[in-house]
């Protein structure tokens, strides 16, 4: 369908249908493949804001399967912690930039506020979530613009994570399985029989003339005058 037809209907259904705000906002997001850069460019400021307050160590390293654990603790008075939170790297996905930050990836953080202010719902919705903690219902409340993409523990941690290098195992992307074609049932044809050509169908209907036996030539023989006739004369 082309783009022209397709928005043509969808403005019909938008003008005879009144969509309410919160209609709009418990709609599922499309799910795509995220980046660490991304998703720390594209968050709430809010989490930009507060991880500053928060200190990261790396606390279990697994390159070979590509994940990272961190441990967080933030000075903040209400902040409780520490918080673990987690980085998977996703194997045979091509880097859209250089560096960790370039590679797609799953996280997750057990705080309180992955769990209910929106970013466990959107990490599930859109495709990064490394562990699923809150029920799954949207929080309409709490992020009805789906602003809040991490937490302010896994913003923290974004520093450290993109120092590592990146597996040799997570560079290359995966050969596509080439399956075996089927095998056409060929059946097996009967040899045909050898049609004579034309000529020679032609000269076989054509009768060839029977021969006649040859006749002996026969030698006239011109009369003998006698002998005594000629001395007479």
């Amino acid at each position: 369908m082309k783009k022209e037809s397709l928005s043509k209907i969808v403005n019909e259904i938008l003008s005879i249908k009144v969509f309410s705000l919160s209609y709009l906002f418990n709609l599922s997001i499309v799910k795509q493949a995220m980046t660490a850069g991304e998703l720390i460019f594209r968050t709430s400021e809010r989490s930009i804001k507060y991880a500053k307050g928060c200190v990261a160590t790396t606390k279990k390293n697994d390159p070979k399967n590509g994940r990272w654990t961190f441990s967080v603790i933030c000075h903040q008075n209400w902040s409780k912690g520490p918080y673990d939170v987690r980085f998977k790297l996703l194997k045979g996905k091509g880097a859209k930039t250089k560096g960790m930050l370039g590679r797609e990836v799953e996280i997750s953080c057990n705080c309180n506020a992955w769990k209910y202010n929106g970013a466990d719902f959107n990490a599930l919705q859109k495709g990064y979530s490394e562990r699923q903690y809150s029920n799954g219902q949207p929080p309409s409340e709490r992020d009805p613009q789906r602003r809040y993409l991490i937490c302010k523990h896994v913003a923290a941690c974004i520093p450290l994570f993109k120092k590592f290098i990146i597996p040799d195992e997570f560079k290359k992307t995966p050969k596509k399985e080439i399956q075996p074609k089927e095998k056409p049932n060929i059946v097996k044809k009967q040899p045909l029989k050898q049609q004579p050509d034309k000529q020679d169908i032609k000269e076989k209907t054509i009768q060839e003339p029977k021969t006649k036996k040859p006749i002996a030539p026969i030698r006239r023989i011109k009369p003998i005058r006698n002998i005594e006739e000629n001395n007479n004369g």
